[in-house]
């Protein structure tokens, strides 16, 4: 053989020392993006879902519509300062989670159909086990039948985040509200439901009645 040919052979790219650095070989795919250490920093696996603050404001307000109370009682932390006075006037409120889930209880339970529809939630600051997320919101409270209808109340969630052992949890809530759309007069109508515990959807609500 040649010393050409003896050269063009040593630098084929189908020889060994070519197959090592192309791009479908061992090494490189180690390095795609659909490997499993590519997928472990994905979102939406267990860790990454677990680790990212944003994941409990979503939980919490799916949880409340769907009257998931433990679902509610997992992503609060233990007390939560709530502040609804551009919404309700008064002053904010710091509570016992258990005491702020009976309130929610009482009056979302009463309506026929809940539903809190957010913009993206980001964060938008953080510092070790604290964090604050926000995120657009628009609330529709539905109540069915005759005198019945919507009051939506569309404005932006600001939540302070707490990260427990659990994971991270809502230690604050702000509403800034915007406008309102419908009849807030379909409020009183759910918390007299509530008061009567009757009504609305209290023969499907979870967790035991006081």
């Amino acid at each position: 053989m040649s010393t050409i040919e003896t050269q063009a052979v040593e630098t084929h790219p189908t020889d060994a020392r070519a197959t090592e650095a192309h791009p479908t070989d061992a090494r490189a795919t180690e390095a795609h993006p659909t490997d499993a250490r590519a997928t472990e920093a994905h979102p939406t696996d267990a860790r990454a879902t677990k680790a990212h603050p944003t994941d409990v404001a979503t939980r919490l307000l799916l949880a409340v519509d769907t009257l998931d109370w433990d679902g509610v009682a997992a992503a609060l932390a233990p007390t939560v300062t709530t502040d609804y006075t551009s919404l309700w006037g008064g002053e904010p409120e710091t509570l016992a989670a258990g005491e702020l889930i009976g309130r929610w209880r009482e009056l979302l339970t009463g309506f026929d159909a809940t539903q809190h529809l957010t913009g993206p939630v980001v964060v938008t600051s953080a510092d070790g086990d604290r964090a604050t997320c926000a995120t657009t919101v628009r609330g529709y409270h539905h109540v069915a039948g005759a005198g019945g209808g919507t009051w939506m109340c569309a404005g932006r969630y600001e939540m302070g985040l707490a990260r427990t052992s659990g994971g991270w949890r809502v230690a604050a809530i702000t509403l800034h509200v915007a406008y309102e759309d419908g009849d807030r007069g379909l409020v009183d109508v759910a918390r007299s439901r509530g008061a009567a515990q009757a009504g609305g959807r209290w023969d499907r609500a979870q967790g035991p009645r006081d």
